[in-house]
C-alpha cells in the first residue's frame, strides 16, 4: 500500500502523533510548576488549622473482657461508693444553699446586709460586655457576651469572632449557656453553666459545654473573674481584671481557646456594663 510521505521522509500520521505528544508533556509540566507554585491558603491558615483540629474525633471502641469481681474489690468499692455519695450530698447541699442566698439578695424583703446593690457586678440582672483580643501580628478577635437572669439563674450568650489577614479568613464561635448563679456572701459568685458552642468557619460544627465563672471582689472598685469553659475537644479558659465604679468597667485579662493540636491565645482589653 502507498502512504504519502512528507518533506523529511515521516509520514503525516507520524508527525502528528509526535506533536500532541510534546503538546500533551509540556501540559503537565506547566500544571505541576502551576501547583507548586500556587498560594496554600488553607494549609498556612492558623484559623483554618484550629477549626480541623476542633472537630470531633470518632471514638474507637476497645474489645473489653469480662472479669468477675473478686471480694476485695466490692470492699473497696463499697467504700469508694460511699464516699462519693457523700461528696455528692456535700456538693448538692451547697449547690443549693448558693442559689438560695442569691435569691435572697435581690428579694424584695431582703435585709441591708445581704441585699445586692443596683449597678454590683454580682449576679446581674443585665449585663453586656465587650473587647478587642490580640491573638498575633495577622489575627484579632472580637467578643460579645450578654447575660440576663434574676438570682440563682440566668441565660447567657456570646458572640466570639476571629479575623485573619493573609490569608483572609474568619472564624466565629457562639455559645449559649443556662446559668445556675450560686452566691458565696456579698463579695463572691460561683456559676455553673451548661449549653453549648457552634463553631463556624469552612463548616458548621456544635459541641456540648460546661463552664464553672468564678467572680470575687478584691475592693470597692476591682472585681476578679476566672471563666473556664469545657467541651468536645476544645477548652476555653478566661482571666480578667475588672476595674470602674457602678454599672460599668473597664476589663483586661488574657484568653485561651485551645484544641488537640492548636491554640489562639492572647490579651484582650474592652468594657463591661451590668445592672
Amino acid at each position: 500500500m502507498w502512504i504519502a510521505m512528507g518533506e523529511d521522509g515521516q509520514p503525516p500520521c507520524f508527525r502528528m502523533a509526535a506533536m500532541m505528544a510534546i503538546i500533551l508533556m509540556q501540559s503537565t509540566i506547566s500544571a505541576a510548576i502551576a501547583a507548586e507554585t500556587a498560594p496554600q491558603s488553607l494549609d498556612t491558615s492558623v484559623l483554618r488549622s484550629f477549626e480541623k483540629s476542633a472537630i470531633p474525633k470518632p471514638e474507637i471502641q476497645s474489645e473489653t473482657r469480662y472479669r468477675a469481681p473478686s471480694h476485695t474489690s466490692r470492699q473497696e468499692n463499697g467504700i469508694g461508693d460511699e464516699l462519693a455519695q457523700d461528696f455528692m450530698d456535700m456538693t448538692m447541699n451547697l449547690m443549693i444553699a448558693g442559689g438560695y442566698y442569691s435569691m435572697q439578695r435581690v428579694a424584695s424583703e431582703a435585709n441591708d446586709p445581704m441585699r445586692r446593690i443596683a449597678g454590683e457586678p454580682l449576679i446581674p440582672f443585665m449585663r453586656y460586655d465587650f473587647a478587642y483580643q490580640h491573638v498575633s501580628s495577622r489575627i484579632g478577635a472580637n467578643i460579645h457576651r450578654f447575660e440576663s437572669g434574676y438570682g440563682p439563674v440566668a441565660l447567657l450568650l456570646e458572640k466570639y469572632t476571629f479575623n485573619e489577614h493573609e490569608p483572609s479568613n474568619t472564624l466565629q464561635v457562639e455559645r449559649q449557656m443556662f446559668m445556675y448563679r450560686m452566691s458565696v456572701g456579698n463579695d463572691a459568685e460561683i456559676d455553673l453553666g451548661i449549653g453549648k458552642s457552634v463553631i463556624t468557619g469552612m463548616q458548621r460544627t456544635m459541641i456540648n459545654v460546661i463552664s464553672l465563672p468564678v467572680k470575687f471582689m478584691i475592693g470597692e472598685m476591682t472585681s476578679v473573674e476566672l471563666r473556664p469553659t469545657w467541651g468536645g475537644a476544645v477548652d476555653d479558659f478566661e482571666v480578667a481584671l475588672h476595674w470602674g465604679v457602678k454599672f460599668g468597667s473597664l476589663k483586661a485579662g488574657y484568653r485561651i481557646l485551645s484544641s488537640p493540636d492548636a491554640s489562639l491565645k492572647g490579651p484582650f482589653a474592652g468594657m463591661a456594663f451590668y445592672y
